[in-house]
């Protein structure tokens, strides 16, 4: 949707927005439509509304891309802030919930040349969820999978052992990335 609406900032960072309220600049009242928006420009960046993703869920805030086309990437790593490395889902109390929380994340890591852990929040613009609750039909953007590598590395006609896959650096999916994003 285009619109003209204005934000009342109540956190940010270089990574990050986190709003009070979409506002219509028009008549100065709270926006319904505009917290479901899939994305915002603020600033002449562009943000992905979280709210929009099963593993960072926080409606209200959204996060910088990082990398803009068929496939959107927004990078998290240990100096990203807390919102960014969070869900606001909850899955019950004791062990149980804290278990099924931390297998959305198993598997998830990749590693730069450093060895400093990085998670890739992946949207592929083209895979169009329906409308759901108060998310708009739309991309959905989660933590980076085996399987949405395996379809980067055959658009992009890259060959790798599985072998090859479990060592492969940060750098080279970010720029297996990039030249699917040319095709």
């Amino acid at each position: 949707m285009e619109n003209e609406l204005g934000i009342l900032i109540k956190d940010k960072s270089d990574q990050h927005i986190t709003t009070k309220g979409v506002f219509d600049l028009n008549t100065g009242e709270k926006s319904k439509r505009g917290i479901s928006a899939w994305a915002i420009e603020y600033n002449d960046n562009h943000y992905f509304n979280l709210g929009y993703s099963n593993d960072v869920n926080h409606w209200g805030s959204y996060a910088k891309f990082d990398i803009e086309g068929k496939y959107c990437i927004i990078i998290i790593d240990d100096n990203s802030p807390y919102i960014l490395q969070s869900t606001s889902q909850t899955y019950g109390g004791g062990l149980a919930g804290v278990l099924m929380a931390e297998s959305l994340k198993w598997g998830k890591n990749w590693k730069d040349e450093n060895g400093n852990k990085k998670r890739l929040l992946f949207i592929d613009t083209e895979d169009v969820q329906n409308r759901m609750m108060n998310r708009n039909e739309s991309a959905y953007g989660n933590y980076f999978t085996k399987r949405q590598f395996n379809k980067i590395l055959e658009e992009t006609e890259t060959v790798l052992t599985d072998e090859k896959i479990k060592d492969i650096e940060f750098d080279r999916i970010i720029e297996l990335i990039n030249k699917a994003n040319k095709k």
